[in-house]
């Protein structure tokens, strides 16, 4: 709603004669004000909930938004999957060349795994060099292709100094595994034995256990 909406509104007082000149320019002015306020306040509440570096989603926005996708769906009695990523070796980046650099292959990183996925997905950065992604509306074997299609395009991508791949782990709502807690922990111990299993490649979870699917290696 911008200035001259209000001006139109207020042209005329309560005998129906068109306020003063100073009037509305005095009522103009602090409309304005008012209007600046709004936005300012909006730029704030957003700065709160990114990541300052990735511009992601922060982890305490990411509880927030996801936490309410998830139980709209429990309503709904659809399926919500997450999936938990870690970048490979990213401490040898930093040791080989230096924290900016570093800093800046983990933004473009951020940036290859947020353009692989839908609309409707939350990502943020959880801390360090890891995400957490939940992608509503989404079974195990969906989440997988969607898994997959992010693991692929940073094992493409070739603007970082050394090549980096992705370790991550996949977990889905069940009658057992349904809350954003549990799902995060499943999925994070699902990243872990994709660690140990080589690297570069998806491991699922128990409550992905109707899956049979056979993982490509790294």
């Amino acid at each position: 709603m911008n200035v001259s909406f209000f001006w139109y509104c207020f042209q005329a007082n309560t005998s129906g004669k068109p306020l003063p000149d100073n009037r509305l320019l005095d009522l103009c002015s602090h409309i304005k004000t008012i209007l600046k306020a709004n936005q300012q306040t909006r730029f704030w509440q957003l700065q709160a909930s990114l990541d300052p570096l990735t511009g992601l989603l922060n982890r305490n926005r990411f509880f927030q938004e996801a936490e309410q996708q998830i139980e709209a769906c429990k309503q709904q009695q659809l399926p919500c999957s997450l999936l938990f990523v870690d970048i490979d070796d990213f401490k040898r980046i930093n040791d080989q060349f230096g924290h900016p650099a570093g800093d800046r292959i983990l933004v473009e990183i951020a940036h290859q795994i947020r353009d692989s996925l839908r609309q409707q997905d939350l990502i943020a950065r959880y801390g360090g060099e890891e995400f957490v992604i939940l992608l509503p509306v989404t079974s195990a074997w969906q989440g997988t292709r969607i898994a997959e299609r992010v693991r692929t395009r940073v094992e493409r991508y070739t603007a970082s100094p050394m090549p980096v791949t992705l370790s991550l782990g996949l977990a889905v709502t069940t009658g057992e595994a349904d809350s954003l807690n549990q799902l995060i922990n499943e999925a994070d111990n699902a990243m872990y034995t994709a660690k140990k299993h080589g690297k570069n490649r998806l491991e699922a979870g128990p409550s992905c256990s109707d899956l049979r699917l056979s993982w490509p290696e790294g």
